[in-house]
């Protein structure tokens, strides 16, 4: 807790660099991060594996700008990612899902944005196919922070598009597994003893409209 109060402090101290600012009324951001990769090689044989597959996140926030630029919202996380292993000797697939939401508060203006957000609540899943066998993993009752800042261009009177920088550090407190193959390995909301972790930065694209 007192690491998420600092963080959210912080974001207080950047956003009133950032003064003086005007702008009054609702703010929607919408961030994006997509990869796509073919390591496909064009092995004439079937002995090696081509890997395949995407990497989607999506990171919106939506909320209110007072006199002074300061923010008021609320940001909602999803990603989606798989990968796949063709012409192995036995067929993979790996596929992952997640989201987070929380209240945020930060500071807009001058084309600067800077968001802090506490996690409240939120899931991932993971899930694993090796051959005929699946595996299921999904952690939940997420709690943590995240700092998004980033700087956007002008391409008209409230639309604007530039980089962003997203660092998160998030913690899973349960988990459920499930096994195909073995079902006496199954369990339902477990609690974690060493709770899951889910952190980094992420470079995005990020669309603001203020209206």
């Amino acid at each position: 807790m007192k690491t998420q109060f600092a963080i959210l402090s912080a974001v207080v101290c950047l956003g009133l660099l950032l003064a003086p600012l005007s702008h009054a009324g609702p703010y929607i951001q919408e961030s994006i991060d997509i990869a796509i990769f073919d390591n496909n090689e064009g092995h004439p044989t079937d002995s090696v594996a081509d890997a395949s597959g995407h990497d989607h996140e999506f990171l919106g926030t939506a909320g209110w700008t007072l006199l002074g630029g300061a923010l008021i919202g609320a940001t909602v996380n999803f990603n989606t990612a798989s990968m796949e292993l063709e012409n192995a000797t036995t067929p993979a697939k790996q596929t992952l899902s997640g989201n987070q939401i929380g209240p945020a508060i930060g500071f807009v203006g001058q084309g600067f944005h800077v968001i802090g957000t506490y996690v409240v609540t939120g899931s991932r899943t993971e899930e694993t196919t090796l051959g005929s066998a699946t595996e299921k993993t999904k952690d939940k009752d997420a709690s943590g922070y995240q700092l998004d800042v980033g700087y956007g261009f002008g391409i008209g009177p409230a639309l604007k598009i530039g980089p962003s920088l997203v660092y998160r550090s998030i913690e899973f407190k349960k988990r459920s597994f499930t096994n195909s193959a073995d079902p006496t390995e199954n369990y339902t909301d477990r609690d974690l003893a060493t709770k899951a972790k889910l952190s980094g930065l992420t470079a995005m694209i990020t669309v603001s409209l203020s209206i």
